[in-house]
């Protein structure tokens, strides 16, 4: 049976915390409370912002144990990539991608989605074209295929190698090197790149009808 997207949410959520050294907030935006108040939310919290957008595999890959393949929609990635070069934010959001397909492999894996989830993030992808069918016709669903294993991963249609890494990496960094990642969202130089994610995800939930992947969760770390 698939694991649901909300099991691995939950578990990756709770894991972060529990392992971390300093406390966390979580917060998950639905559609309304994105065009309610956006991330202001993390304004009134203050800390530092840490976005990760959640994908559930699609399907498994014979090239390497644990191999798994999402979709990245093109719009988002266009939107997401556009906003953060825009606000020269690096590392600040992720997709977050667990090798974890089935509740039989969330099992064998003793329910550790946090290990088990590779990272990519948004700003290091190259700018790329709209995928394209194997005939060099558009793509009707128009998303990219990513193929993920431990320590690497090519996104189709051309072939483009982008670098993941273990999500317990970036929370080893965090608690060992505070301010190193993130942005102060109280800071009003970060208020664009918040709001401007917050529109992103909300354009992403009206045209995907609830598509695997449309939740974006972030933490918010204490100064």
């Amino acid at each position: 049976m698939r694991v649901s997207e909300k099991s691995l949410e939950i578990n990756f959520c709770s894991q972060w915390a529990r392992l971390s050294s300093r406390a966390v907030v979580w917060f998950g935006l639905t559609q309304k409370q994105e065009a309610d108040w956006g991330f202001d939310v993390a304004t009134r919290l203050g800390g530092r912002l840490i976005a990760f957008q959640m994908k559930a595999p699609t399907r498994d890959l014979a090239a390497c144990p644990h191999a798994k393949q999402f979709q990245l929609p093109h719009h988002q990635l266009s939107s997401l990539q556009a906003l953060l070069t825009h606000h020269r934010r690096p590392r600040i959001v992720f997709y977050a991608l667990p090798l974890l397909r089935t509740t039989a492999e969330l099992q064998a894996a003793s329910g550790a989605v946090l290990a088990s989830t590779m990272l990519l993030d948004v700003s290091a992808i190259p700018s790329l074209p709209a995928p394209t069918t194997a005939r060099g016709t558009p793509r009707k669903s128009g998303v990219h295929y990513l193929d993920v294993w431990h320590g690497g991963a090519t996104i189709h249609s051309e072939p483009v190698d982008v670098r993941v890494s273990e999500a317990v990496e970036l929370l080893r960094e965090l608690d060992d090197q505070e301010g190193q990642v993130g942005v102060a969202p109280e800071d009003s130089a970060a208020q664009g790149l918040v709001r401007g994610l917050a529109r992103v995800m909300r354009r992403e939930g009206s045209i995907a009808r609830q598509r695997t992947g449309s939740w974006l969760g972030a933490v918010i770390l204490p100064q």
